[in-house]
């Protein structure tokens, strides 16, 4: 198991418990892929596209951010989620987005990678427990915490061009405009997740948190550490000016084989990338703020997705 040392996640309470946290709007993950997917950046599973998006979103602020949207299901997860084409405006990736639309409806499940994730963006409020029977949903974005969040590959095509700033090949003069750096990562900061770990399951809550993508400046602040399927690296972050927002170094989660990868993979420390990112719960991080059979209230226990490097 990788142990990231700096991660300067606080513990605010921890208490002996044995039983799961008794309250509304929670996810209960099990244990097991917890412990699978903690130190990973991404997961591959059989998909069955319910519904999708006819087309990729417009390219402007907020969530017209060129994504294509899908909902589905997933055995492998086994929770209400969705999954996401990054950059579906691009031209490399027209095919695809038609595979996406042939599967949409089928019942028939397809093989798809990418980045994991586990947010508390689209929550129910009631608990959703990892295994329970899913609905087949009624659109594309049904109450959710769990993410396929960007595709890496769909149906055996790899989309690994989508990691470059977010762009609409038919109309170059769009520019997506991410939330401001000194908005969202105070909201991010402050964000206290409430974890119970119990003997088969661990329970996770928190509030609704908004700012998906964050345009920011990393600060490379330890050795890269190199997995299956990506890099993690430790950082400061900054804001576009240079100016620090979180000196406590935060985990930066880059896909193997990406640009970003390419650029930051073997970085030494000190180096700074202008970056746009999305967050993420860092289940590493929580496992080992909170003891098992303990529940602990966590704050700081992000990590952000790097979906390009922008020059």
């Amino acid at each position: 198991m990788i142990r990231l040392r700096g991660a300067a996640v606080v513990l605010v309470l921890a208490v002996a418990s044995i039983a799961i946290v008794d309250g509304s709007g929670q996810v209960l993950l099990k244990n097991v892929f917890i412990e699978k997917y903690r130190n990973l950046v991404t997961i591959t599973t059989d998909f069955k596209v319910d519904d999708a998006h006819p087309h990729p979103n417009p390219i402007g602020t907020s969530s017209q951010d060129g994504d294509l949207h899908m909902a589905g299901r997933s055995a492998d997860v086994g929770l209400p989620m969705v999954a996401e084409l990054s950059n579906g405006r691009l031209t490399a990736v027209a095919d695809v987005e038609k595979a996406i639309h042939q599967a949409s409806g089928t019942n028939t499940a397809v093989h798809l990678s990418g980045v994991w994730r586990l947010w508390m963006e689209h929550k129910s409020a009631e608990p959703m427990q990892q295994g329970d029977a899913v609905p087949v949903p009624s659109n594309t974005n049904p109450k959710h915490v769990f993410e396929i969040h960007p595709i890496t590959a769909f149906s055996g095509t790899a989309v690994l061009e989508t990691f470059v700033p977010l762009r609409d090949d038919q109309d170059p003069s769009k520019h997506y405009q991410a939330t401001d750096a000194p908005t969202a990562f105070p909201r991010y900061e402050k964000e206290t997740l409430t974890v119970s770990r119990g003997a088969t399951f661990t329970s996770i809550d928190g509030a609704q948190v908004p700012y998906n993508y964050t345009e920011f400046v990393l600060e490379v602040a330890g050795q890269p550490v190199t997995v299956a399927d990506g890099v993690f690296v430790l950082a400061k972050i900054l804001d576009l000016q240079k100016h620090v927002l979180v000196s406590s170094p935060r985990r930066m989660v880059i896909v193997k084989g990406s640009r970003p990868a390419t650029l930051i993979g073997a970085a030494a420390a000190g180096q700074q990338f202008h970056v746009l990112g999305i967050p993420r719960i860092n289940l590493d991080a929580l496992m080992r703020a909170v003891q098992p059979n303990k529940t602990g209230a966590v704050s700081g226990a992000y990590e952000m997705i790097i979906l390009a490097v922008i020059e």
